[in-house]
């Protein structure tokens, strides 16, 4: 899979590390070059302490310059991926017939921005997040 490009959408703040970090790492072992995307470029943190860094800002994403897109979930994805900006991004990927998936909760932004009308989906819910 080499020369595929992947965006990770992720929140600036209370990602889950896990959702994060594992697949980022999976795919660059295969090596896949990921860029890590969110509300601004600069550190990111995770919820139980991991620290990364988010290379570009949901407004600098360029469709064509990416393979496929993941959006990550956790407590801080309904704050910061749940919005008009991203809603563009996952439909625009569509559009564009790329690859997208998203883990746990984040599967709802892909709700959301309409890209899952007529699809069967899988997400994870809870009464803290309705």
């Amino acid at each position: 899979m080499p020369n595929k490009k992947i965006a990770i959408l992720v929140a600036q703040q209370d990602f889950r590390d896990e959702e994060y970090f594992i697949p980022k790492a999976v795919f660059e072992q295969q090596g896949i070059e990921v860029t890590t995307v969110s509300k601004k470029k600069g550190d990111i943190l995770g919820v139980f302490g991991g620290v990364g860094v988010a290379d570009i800002a949901f407004s600098d994403v360029k469709i064509n310059d990416f393979d496929c897109f993941v959006f990550v979930g956790g407590s801080g994805a309904m704050k910061d991926l749940d919005n008009k900006d991203v809603y563009k991004i996952a439909q625009q990927a569509i559009d564009k017939d790329k690859l997208v998936g998203a883990i746990c909760i984040a599967s709802a932004i892909l709700a959301n921005s309409g890209v899952l009308k007529g699809k069967k989906a899988t997400d994870w819910s809870s009464n803290m997040d309705k």
